[in-house]
């Protein structure tokens, strides 16, 4: 847990979280190359062991796998940001993402998902888990009656997203929470497009909250990673299934990680209102049907991010009038934005899910999940926004 008496997140971005000594003062942490660590005698062998054997947070351990001093820095800079007490920092979001469900889902127990959410984390629960027995549901986003109505005796997790991907739809955080508490149900957030500046899901009582820290975190598009945050009391086991399974970030992509963290707080302003105004522009445009962001009154839920995040991101969705054909033509037209998969960093990054993500589907099984042939995903970087608005005007006027 952090020791900083700051509570803003956009301070605690640059000074949260307890840092350890700096050779000669330096700013950053340094960087610890190491995969044993070695001891100073057996006493202090035996100090490090019955720490962990009494299930105690500590800096030593015997092997890399196990953690690292510089990895442990910046996931307790994560912690004092997210409000969390612990948080554990992962080779990737998507392992951040299976790590919790290992970890807290065994053989007959039941997981609610949410549509709409991205489709690897479907991967996980109905093509991974399912060999190990555990049953996915999923309910419609946004229908809570159906969420509640779903939780059997048997019913350990409910996973959703803080804002989806790629529709942006927005998670009611606090009938969630509710909705677990009432069943005794662990309810797991992923808020990569949010990201904590503009919502925290853990003060809305969420139990845990993943990331994909690759993205709005890192900043550049240059470092995989993932971060579990919550209670302390989920440390233990997130560590176990991690040192058992390897997974834990390495000390290098951490160095990266808590560069791209202390400028997040200027980047995700910025992303905010370019997001919005180039998603305003588009929305008036004669060759765009629809619009999917959560700042505009034709969002579904308009009313509910108003309430409850502080701003809705840097990545929405539109659908362009035509087909599959038509979407690719305006891509291969941008010239500013580039297309790639990703999100969350320096360069706007354009992609269309219907050949990326959900390429093996057919049309009526996209429609399904909610990914017409013609959405087109739109992950603003750090351009100006005219700069934005006359790249996609180009590629529209064909």
């Amino acid at each position: 847990m952090s020791n900083s008496s700051f509570q803003d997140p956009k301070t605690l971005t640059v000074h949260g979280g307890v840092s350890f000594p700096r050779p000669g003062y330096g700013i950053s942490d340094p960087i610890v190359h190491t995969a044993p660590f070695t001891y100073h005698d057996t006493a202090d062998l035996k100090n490090v062991m019955t720490h962990r054997v009494q299930k105690q947070p500590i800096d030593r351990r015997g092997y890399a796998r196990q953690g690292n001093p510089t990895v442990l820095a910046v996931a307790d800079r994560l912690s004092a940001i997210e409000g969390a007490e612990m948080s554990v920092l992962t080779q990737s979001g998507m392992k951040a993402i299976s790590a919790v469900m290992l970890a807290f889902l065994s053989a007959g127990d039941r997981l609610i998902m949410t549509s709409n959410l991205y489709r690897h984390t479907y991967n996980v629960a109905q093509r991974l888990l399912a060999k190990f027995g555990v049953e996915t549901v999923i309910v419609p986003f946004g229908d809570y009656e159906a969420l509640n109505a779903a939780i059997t005796p048997n019913t350990r997790m409910i996973f959703s997203e803080a804002l989806t991907n790629p529709n942006v739809r927005v998670l009611d955080l606090d009938k969630v929470a509710a909705i677990g508490k009432q069943h005794g149900v662990l309810t797991v957030v992923d808020a990569t497009l949010a990201t904590p500046l503009n919502v925290r899901p853990l003060d809305h009582g969420i139990d845990l909250v993943v990331h994909s820290a690759s993205k709005y975190f890192s900043g550049h598009n240059d470092i995989l990673a993932g971060v579990i945050s919550g209670k302390q009391a989920f440390w233990q086991p997130l560590m176990d299934l991690l040192n058992w399974t390897g997974g834990l970030l390495d000390p290098n992509s951490a160095f990266l990680l808590a560069r791209g963290i202390k400028t997040l707080a200027v980047r995700v302003q910025h992303q905010n209102q370019t997001c919005r105004q180039l998603a305003e522009w588009l929305e008036q445009h004669p060759r765009v049907e629809k619009v999917w962001h959560p700042d505009l009154a034709s969002h579904p839920e308009h009313a509910l991010a108003q309430t409850q995040i502080a701003g809705c991101g840097g990545l929405f969705s539109f659908e362009l009038a035509g087909g599959l054909a038509d979407g690719e033509a305006v891509l291969d037209k941008l010239k500013l934005a580039l297309i790639g998969p990703s999100l969350g960093g320096a360069e706007c990054l354009v992609s269309h899910p219907s050949v990326t993500t959900w390429w093996d589907k057919t049309s009526e099984e996209r429609a399904a999940a909610g990914i017409k042939d013609n959405l087109i995903r739109v992950s603003v970087g750090l351009e100006a926004i005219e700069d934005l608005i006359a790249d996609f005007e180009q590629a529209l006027a064909g």
